[in-house]
């Protein structure tokens, strides 16, 4: 005969059935490792219910005044879904400035929310490296741009674009991102014009020493492009060879373009020239950005950071 196992039920049984033959409460409880509190319950639960008060019930909370209500969650995910790539904090600076009356949920819910949701896309922990300090100084930052090419990438027409993209050092405004189908110096040169009308004449622009900005083979790593801004008083600035982590603040926000304007890529060109436009807003002008405590890079903070000489230029550059 095979050996029977009791389970939590029988146990339960077996202990109403020796209370009410009159076996103590207390002897009882010491021999089946609960409480008298217990015992009582369980007399209690039978008397009332019979077997099925027995039963294991929930131990979740039977109110929860902290929970969030569904609408308010489905808000949140919409948000979420029309910014994918923003993390709990950035979602509730935008709830914030919605001015709703309800109780805006923390950072921590609402990223939990969105895993829950399934907006939340697991990233491979890499180990941290001892990063080299950046060339520029904190005396000249305010009016320091940085430009690079973004690594290319082939639109729907099978066309290869190669984002042309301006920064400011300080603030990360976004100057200019630009699609162009070749990494030109002509190209170059007539994006940085329009920039010199629209923002002024920076001290410095940052670079890496790839091409049209450096050239290993030249004296000092001079192009057509570098001479061109020492002309207009324009230092160069470049990064070591093979650190980019020195022009960290610019390789992030390439990062952020990825993820936002090629995933997947634009049918051509020009598509994707409207979803850089529209990535530029958003990083400009709604997105919240912890290195600003939250705030947006709206165009009013920039020029407060433009230099004398630059606000000078806003106007009477010529190129």
């Amino acid at each position: 005969m095979p050996w029977k196992e009791k389970t939590s039920m029988d146990l339960k049984m077996e202990l109403i059935k020796r209370v009410e033959s009159g076996e103590s409460v207390t002897s009882l409880s010491v021999e089946y490792g609960i409480s008298r509190k217990t015992v009582y319950k369980f007399l209690d639960r039978y008397k009332k219910e019979g077997t099925t008060g027995l039963a294991e019930r929930s131990r979740a909370p039977q109110n929860s005044p902290n929970k969030i209500p569904e609408e308010i969650k489905e808000h949140i995910r919409e948000l979420c879904l029309r910014y994918p790539n923003w993390a709990g904090k950035k979602i509730r600076q935008i709830l914030i400035k919605e001015g709703h009356k309800w109780r805006i949920p923390s950072s921590a819910t609402i990223d939990l929310i969105r895993k829950k949701a399934g907006l939340v896309t697991p990233i491979k922990r890499r180990y941290k490296s001892v990063l080299s300090r950046p060339v520029i100084n904190k005396e000249n930052q305010l009016s320091v741009w940085t430009i690079d090419y973004k690594g290319e990438f082939k639109t729907g027409d099978r066309i290869y674009c190669y984002p042309l993209t301006i920064t400011d050092y300080n603030s990360r405004f976004i100057i200019a991102v630009e699609t162009h189908d070749s990494i030109s110096l002509d190209k170059t040169t007539a994006v940085l014009k329009r920039c010199f009308i629209e923002y002024g004449v920076p001290d410095v622009i940052f670079s890496d020493n790839g091409s049209p900005f450096s050239n290993h083979q030249s004296l000092l790593g001079l192009t057509r492009l570098s001479v061109w801004l020492l002309q207009h008083g324009i230092r160069i600035g470049r990064i070591e060879p093979g650190k980019p982590q020195q022009n960290g603040r610019h390789e992030r926000m390439h990062l952020t373009l990825k993820r936002e304007t090629t995933r997947p890529a634009a049918a051509n060109l020009l598509a994707q020239q409207e979803k850089f436009d529209k990535f530029i807003y958003e990083f400009n002008y709604v997105r919240p950005h912890e290195s600003l405590n939250m705030l947006t890079k709206c165009y009013k903070q920039f020029f407060k950071t433009l230099s004398f000489r630059q606000r000078k230029n806003l106007t009477t550059v010529t190129c």
